[in-house]
């Protein structure tokens, strides 16, 4: 993908979720598309963007982003104070 975000703008590409939940329980379409919306991995960042990297996965804000696609692909551009928190992994787990 060929796109430069500018200023503090972040390019991400939302995270798909399953149909069930691993009890078996078949999850509605609209709970679905609601809980894809708020999360996602940054793919491109602009200039002014440092809270952030490439490959980070994030929760964000869904009132404010604007949706493209590119080479058949759907990703959303956002800006940086639109994202509420990432995910970090924990690599130090408790043994039992």
């Amino acid at each position: 993908m060929k796109i430069k975000p500018l200023g503090n703008n972040v390019v991400i590409k939302v995270i798909e979720t399953e149909n069930k939940t691993a009890g078996g329980i078949l999850i509605p379409e609209i709970v679905k598309e609601l809980k894809r919306s708020i999360s996602g991995n940054v793919i491109a960042i602009g200039p002014d963007v440092s809270s952030i990297k490439i490959g980070d996965e994030i929760i964000f804000n869904t009132l404010k982003i604007k949706g493209i696609k590119i080479d058949s692909e759907e990703y959303h551009i956002l800006k940086d104070y639109d994202i509420l928190a990432k995910y970090e992994k924990d690599n130090n787990k408790l043994k039992k």
